[in-house]
């Protein structure tokens, strides 16, 4: 289970990056805050899965696993990458 928490939290990062990207297109300003708030809806997930040791969804404890208590926060760390990426493509 700890392999499916991994996976699919790295597999999100590419479909959350083409959403960023595509929201960074616009010229309007509220698609530019929903960029912002995206990737931190993420961090908030994995931060959670640090803080309280447990993944919710999948119903996971990982008191007793440093692997994964560990590896939630890189990802929650991790997941504000794709803003930073697609920021950096489209507004020069």
């Amino acid at each position: 289970m700890n392999s499916v928490y991994v996976s699919l939290s790295l597999i999100l990062l590419f479909p959350v990056y083409f959403c960023i990207k595509r929201l960074l297109m616009s010229p309007d300003f509220y698609p530019h805050l929903y960029a912002i708030i995206l990737p931190l809806i993420f961090s908030a997930f994995h931060f959670y899965v640090f803080n309280f040791d447990s993944i919710p969804f999948l119903n996971i404890n990982t008191i007793d696993n440093d692997f994964l208590h560990y590896y939630s926060l890189a990802l929650g760390y991790l997941s504000c990458v794709p803003y930073i990426i697609a920021r950096k493509v489209i507004i020069k």
